[in-house]
């Protein structure tokens, strides 16, 4: 077989959202009749395991990656519903059309994301984070079809402590 060792556009073409990934082409393989069997038992998995995350061709939207127009979502606003219950409202650089019960795809790795690090005792599991959020868009499309919204809303609930 072979390894491949992919850095930047040819990891992310492979695998989205990675800037390193190891391609391994398997060209022969051996079946072994008698073979010593893994019966493993299941048990906790550790923080530092990472999400599954699919391939580039195993995505469940037909628009490849690269098809799709970057479009970036700067917050306006900010409206506390209740302790734990906030709206956020974002503009767009770039108006789109949506429509009722449609979500939205935020990374927001340039604000949160730390860099790389082996180990992170303080927060194991944001070791793997890839920061891609997705949230169902709460405010209204816009009147028709065929017009576009320089803005949207979600609301959300505050997780954890």
């Amino acid at each position: 077989g072979r390894t491949e060792i992919l850095v930047g556009a040819e990891a992310a073409e492979l695998l989205p959202r990675s800037n390193l990934a190891i391609k391994i082409t398997v060209d022969a393989g051996r079946y072994v009749a008698r073979g010593l069997p893994f019966r493993g038992t299941p048990g906790d998995f550790s923080p530092y395991n990472p999400h599954v995350r699919l391939l580039a061709h195993e995505r469940h939207t037909n628009v490849p990656t690269s098809d799709v127009a970057s479009n970036t979502a700067t917050l306006v606003a900010y409206t506390p519903l209740t302790p734990t219950i906030s709206r956020f409202r974002f503009a767009l650089t770039n108006p789109t059309t949506y429509a009722a019960g449609q979500w939205v795809a935020l990374d927001v790795s340039a604000e949160l994301d730390t860099g790389y690090s082996h180990m992170r005792d303080e927060d194991p599991q944001a070791i793997n984070d890839d920061w891609l959020r997705t949230f169902s868009v709460s405010s209204a499309p816009a009147p028709r079809a065929d017009m576009e919204s320089a803005e949207f809303e979600i609301t959300i609930r505050r997780a954890g402590p």
